[in-house]
Parts: C-alpha cells; sequence; structure tokens
C-alpha cells in the first residue's frame, strides 16, 4: 500500500516538475524574469520532495503499528542496516538507588549500513508512553509477557549511546560498510513489585542517504533483543515496606523497654522477696536458738527399727545419759555415771549379728561447736536443746559377737586406735545424713 501511495505521489511530483519547466520553457520572457522563475520552480520542488519524505514517514508508523508490512521493510536486495548478534545483551540490578526499588537494563547491539549511508536518530523511546514515538523504540515487560504502560511506571529514562558512531543533528552516522556499536540503557523503577525485563521494539526505522534522505524500516525479533527477568521492589511496595518496617521497630522497642521494665520490677521483687526470706530465716534460726524443745526419745537408739538391719563394721546406734527424760532416758551407756569408757558390746536390733560395740564416747560439754552442731542434727534437735538435755552419748558400730554381754573391756592401744576410727566414722555419717 506504501508502495502504491509513494509512487502515485512520486509520479505526481514528476508531472508537476515537469508542467512547470514545460510552462516556464515556453514563456518569453526576459533573462531576469526568467532566472527569478527558475528559483521559484527549485523552491516549489524542495518543498514537495520534503512533505513526501514526511508522508513516507508518517505511513511507515502506522503501517508498523499495525503489523502490516510495508514496501520499505528490510530486503536482503534493499539498501539497509543490519543490526548483528544479541551476544551482549545483558541486565544489571542498581543497588546504589536508596529505596533498591530501581532496576538498570542494558542492551548492547552493533549496526552495519551497506548499499548506502544511514542515519539512526541519537535517542530511543518507550512503546509504553503515549506521548513518544520515535526512530529506536524500546518496551518494557512483565513476567508474563505484558507490555507495561508509563502509568504502571513511577519514572523511566533511557539513553543510546555509541563510542564509534558519528553523532550530527541528534542522529548517529553509519557510513556505507561500516559497522557501529550502540548501547541502550534503560532505568526502570515501577510502581509494583515483579519481575521485568526491557527488550527492543520488533522493527527499527532508519534514514538512507543521510540526515535528509528516505526513512525505511527493518524488521527484528524484539525477544532477541531482550534482557533477562531481574524482580525489583515495586515503588509503592518499598514506601509500604519501610513504613511497616517504621512500625515494627517501633513496636520492638515498646516491648524491648516493657520488658525492661518488667525485669528491673520482677528484681526488685525478687529482691524485696529474698530479702524477707532471708529475715524470716534469720527470726526462725534466733527462735529455733532461743527454744528448748526436747524429743523425749533417742532418734539414734540401738533398738529402733530398720529396713535393712546394718552389716558389721557399720555404724549402729548411740547410747545416752540424759537429763531426766529428754532423750528417751539413760540407755546403752558403757561404763558408769561420770566414767564413761568405750569397748562394751551390746544387744542391737539394729544390726545382722544383733550385737554392737561402744567405740566413741562423747562428753557434751567439752566436744566442739562443729561436734556438738552434727550431734543435734542426728538426735533432731537445736543446739540450746542438745546442751541442755543431754551428757553424755557412746557411738555404737555393729560387730561379730566377742564378750560377755554387758562386761567393760580394757581400752588399751587397740581400743584407742578404734576410737579414733569410730570419731571419723561419725563424721561420715553425718555427712551422709547431709547428702
Amino acid at each position: 500500500m506504501i508502495k502504491t501511495i509513494t509512487f502515485t505521489i512520486q509520479k505526481y511530483i514528476a508531472v508537476a516538475v515537469l508542467g512547470f519547466a514545460i510552462c516556464f520553457g515556453m514563456m518569453a520572457a526576459p533573462a531576469k524574469a526568467q532566472a527569478q522563475s527558475v528559483g521559484e520552480l527549485r523552491a516549489v520542488i524542495a518543498q514537495l520532495m520534503l512533505q513526501l519524505q514526511i508522508l513516507q514517514l508518517q505511513l511507515s508508523i502506522e503501517q508498523l503499528d499495525s503489523g502490516v508490512p510495508t514496501s520499505n521493510t528490510y530486503d536482503e536486495s534493499d539498501i539497509g542496516l543490519d543490526l548483528g548478534d544479541t551476544d551482549t545483551v545483558h541486565v544489571e540490578n542498581n543497588d546504589s538507588t536508596a529505596d533498591d526499588n530501581q532496576g538498570t537494563f542494558v542492551i548492547e547491539f552493533e549496526v552495519t549500513a551497506f548499499d548506502d549511508d544511514i542515519t539512526l536518530s541519537s535517542y530511543a523511546n518507550f512503546l509504553g508512553d503515549p506521548g513518544k514515538d520515535g526512530i529506536l523504540m524500546f518496551d518494557i515487560v512483565d513476567k508474563k509477557g505484558n507490555s507495561v504502560d508509563e502509568d504502571d511506571l513511577d519514572s523511566y529514562d533511557s539513553s543510546l549511546d555509541s563510542d564509534t558512531a558519528h553523532e550530527e543533528y541528534q542522529r548517529y552516522w553509519v557510513e556505507e560498510g561500516d559497522t557501529e556499536s550502540f548501547t541502550l540503557t534503560v532505568n526502570v523503577d515501577p510502581e509494583s513489585a515483579g519481575f521485568y525485563r526491557v527488550q527492543l521494539a520488533d522493527s527499527v526505522s532508519y534514514i538512507i542517504g543521510g540526515t535528509s534522505g528516505i526513512v525505511s524500516q527493518v524488521r527484528i525479533d524484539g525477544d532477541k533483543f531482550a534482557t533477562n527477568y531481574i524482580e525489583i521492589d515495586g515503588h509503592n511496595f518499598v514506601e509500604e515496606e519501610r513504613e511497616e518496617t517504621e512500625e515494627r521497630e517501633e513496636e520492638e522497642e515498646r516491648e524491648e523497654e516493657e520488658e525492661r521494665e518488667e525485669a528491673e520490677r520482677e528484681e526488685e521483687e525478687r529482691e524485696e522477696t529474698e530479702g524477707r526470706e532471708e529475715e524470716e530465716e534469720r527470726e526462725e534460726e534466733e527462735e529455733r536458738e532461743e527454744e528448748i524443745s526436747v524429743p523425749n526419745k533417742n532418734y539414734q537408739a540401738c533398738d529402733r527399727s530398720l529396713g535393712t538391719k546394718k552389716e558389721n563394721g557399720q555404724y549402729a546406734c548411740y547410747g545416752t545419759w540424759d537429763y531426766g527424760n529428754d532423750f528417751g532416758g539413760d540407755n546403752d551407756m558403757c561404763g558408769s555415771y561420770g566414767s564413761g569408757t568405750t569397748g562394751c558390746e551390746i544387744s542391737a536390733p539394729v544390726c545382722d549379728s544383733n550385737v554392737a560395740k561402744a567405740m566413741q564416747h562423747y562428753k557434751i560439754s567439752s566436744q566442739s561447736d562443729e561436734m556438738v552442731t552434727k550431734l543435734a542434727e542426728l538426735f533432731h534437735v537445736n543446739i540450746p536443746s542438745l546442751k541442755d538435755g543431754m551428757k553424755e552419748v557412746w557411738r555404737y558400730e555393729c560387730v561379730a559377737p566377742g564378750s560377755v554381754l554387758g562386761a567393760a573391756t580394757s581400752v588399751g592401744v587397740l581400743s584407742q586406735l578404734e576410737s579414733a576410727v569410730s570419731s571419723i566414722e561419725m563424721m561420715v555419717d553425718y555427712i551422709k545424713t547431709k547428702i
């Protein structure tokens, strides 16, 4: 269709030019008037040629938008350009932006001119911006393959640069047979978060013969001149995320402050509780020390009932000399009143052998505080009660029968050693009661 329209326009221009030529050639005018008419004719012809170029460009763009191939679409036999390979198409994420919600896409390509010089515009425009058109167009596509409109972006900008091509009148010049390199850079800041890429439009327009030649086009596969997809945090998403982050941080600070205050309150309460408990313990201890309370029984008696009887060599029981009946009366004494001794064997139901021997004799009034404390715990009383109600005690061990019951044995060297061992064992017995 364009070819027919273009040919018709060119035919009309040719007829008009011929008509002017014949008309002015037949006129018998003076030389000055004739020269003046020739100048006017040239101006008219130039104006007509300019109008033809403008009409060709408009029709080419309209046909490109409608998807109908035009007579100016690149063909191997035509004068035109070749965009080369797509090995240098790439994309990068711009981490330098404040909100990290902008993606930077870069497409590098080469243009080779053949059969004539050509020019390209020195800028590129976005297909999704209705106010933009031009020679080189690009598209922004989402993950579903849908083209993004200008309204879907918070902002975008683009640039078309070349380190090799000569620029003149906002156009890059590619001379016949030469190959020039171009870099398209597009910065995209979308409203919504998602995956995006940039690609060239499906055709590239160019001008044959320089900046004032015929406008033509070359069809390309835009998908082959496309970056890979990258995920971009949308402008709205970043704002919402920032607000949510600030609110979350404020909430966390409030919670931390409340936790600190609660911890301080708990610490104060704990200290107060510990202080009260310590005071109560001191008061109870003082009361225990001041209060005289006797059990009226011997908790370490030799005839007490045990689930498992003691074996030979083990601690068995204590004999007592008490005041009144504070600890169950005077039982299992070894020796006489005021002259206690060791070595006596007695009947002891707590022993497996049923026999126990007095290994140690203690006068309460002459014992150390440590020993008095241990004895008081064994007899289940406080220290004042022990001192007040107990005179002397005898520590017995289970043994095999060896002498007449109730008879006293001489103390000798062996007895002294046994007494020392008995004292140590008593300490061990006490420790066991504490474990």
